[in-house]
């Protein structure tokens, strides 16, 4: 093996270990409100949630329409976060701050409705939860409050690294 191919294996080694790292990260910013302040709810499947109420199905349905004006949002993230000089930082700040950006929509479903979708694993093959309870409002200012740090400090870490 030569020290071209060698190196070439540890820059894909270094570019996985920092995109997970990176997409870790950033599912326990996105699971942290769900684990703080609702651990303890009871849950409802997105079935059970619409015909007890009827009159607030759209919330089943509603989150993947949410999704639709967070990324091109997010193309304008990505362009300065790209501008990095620092490929290793770019590497580990696009899954960070992607998966919380698109949870944004969540925090305001949280705040305003009262009520939270909790998505099952890929291949589990649960039903997508639904949870109602007073204390979703405050979850979904957790939610708020550390996707807006982690953007402010991600923004902060960018414009420091670039000047």
């Amino acid at each position: 093996m030569t020290v071209t191919a060698m190196n070439d294996v540890l820059m894909f080694a270094a570019w996985s270990a920092l995109c997970f790292a990176g997409f870790y990260a950033a599912m326990q910013v996105v699971f942290l409100p769900v684990r703080v302040c609702l651990w303890d709810e009871p849950t409802l499947t997105a079935a059970e949630f619409t015909r007890a109420n009827p009159d607030q199905a759209w919330v089943v349905d509603w989150f993947p329409f949410a999704l639709l004006p967070m990324v091109p949002l997010f193309i304008v993230v990505f362009i300065e976060i790209a501008k990095t000089k620092v490929w290793y930082l770019a590497i580990f700040l696009f899954p960070l701050v992607f998966f919380p950006w698109l949870f944004l929509p969540m925090a305001g479903l949280e705040i305003v409705a009262g009520i939270t979708l909790l998505f099952p694993a890929r291949n589990s093959g649960r039903p997508m939860q639904v949870i109602r309870s007073p204390k979703v409002r405050r979850a979904g200012w957790v939610r708020l409050a550390s996707t807006v740090g982690l953007l402010a400090v991600v923004a902060g870490v960018v414009v420091w690294v670039r000047v």
